[in-house]
């Protein structure tokens, strides 16, 4: 997901979350949701931990970008318990 400069801070970003979260919840083989960002964005950090993700892993030097290698933080939101087959 990406928000362009001109339109941040409307909360169209977390529209289109609560929007995806909604719908991978409304499928009962959905179980996890899971994303990365680049490390050391901040904002959408915030903005993910907010909706209830949670880091659980950084690969490091996972992109180049302009100002060096950077990380890709990995995150998780667990939308229900799975089930098992016996």
């Amino acid at each position: 997901m990406y928000v362009t400069a001109t339109h941040r801070n409307r909360g169209f970003g977390r529209s289109l979350m609560e929007a995806a979260i909604a719908a991978a919840t409304a499928r009962p083989e959905v179980v996890v949701l899971t994303l990365t960002l680049t490390e050391g964005n901040e904002r959408a950090l915030r903005l993910y931990e907010s909706l209830g993700f949670a880091i659980w892993g950084i690969e490091p030097m996972a992109i180049r970008s302009e100002s060096g290698l950077r990380g890709k933080v990995h995150m998780a939101l667990p939308l229900r318990r799975p089930t098992v087959a016996a």
